[in-house]
């Protein structure tokens, strides 16, 4: 899991199916064959426990974080020598569920959502903070609540 993200997605596709066009500098050189995209999950609720060892659960607001759940996509050139790549799905029938996600490439994640209702449980978290770290698991009742 990732450093918890604060910030809404800015940028929001209307369906699932999506290809992307990038532009990088070090591309013609060195593009990957493979990119992925992965998962960030809305954080619904979290449980903490007090100084006693009581537990308490509260809703979460504007709290993401990346999972290690990703979807695999094709790189390819826009033409020979070119800093311009296409980014295409494995499967030109996939299509993204509703949801937030992060396009990776060399460490970097450009994220994007897509419009919907949520129905994957992978969108949807509960964390637990411990003495020891934050653990976090799917929602149990992932329609609960406003991710």
């Amino acid at each position: 899991m990732s450093t918890p993200v604060k910030m809404a997605s800015r940028t929001v596709l209307p369906d699932g199916r999506a290809m992307f066009v990038i532009y990088r500098r070090d591309a013609a050189n060195s593009a990957p064959e493979r990119v992925s995209v992965r998962v960030i999950a809305k954080v619904l609720r979290a449980m903490t426990f007090n100084t006693a060892g009581h537990a308490s659960t509260m809703n979460v607001q504007d709290t993401w974080t990346i999972r290690n759940i990703s979807y695999d996509f094709r790189v390819a050139p826009l033409g020979e020598g070119s800093e311009m790549l296409m980014i295409k799905p494995e499967n030109e029938d996939f299509v993204f569920p509703a949801g937030r996600y992060g396009l990776v490439i060399k460490g970097q994640a450009y994220d994007f959502t897509v419009a919907g209702p949520i129905t994957e449980a992978a969108q949807c978290l509960e964390g637990v903070k411990a003495e020891n770290g934050t653990f976090y698991s799917e929602c149990r009742r992932p329609h609960e609540g406003q991710l």
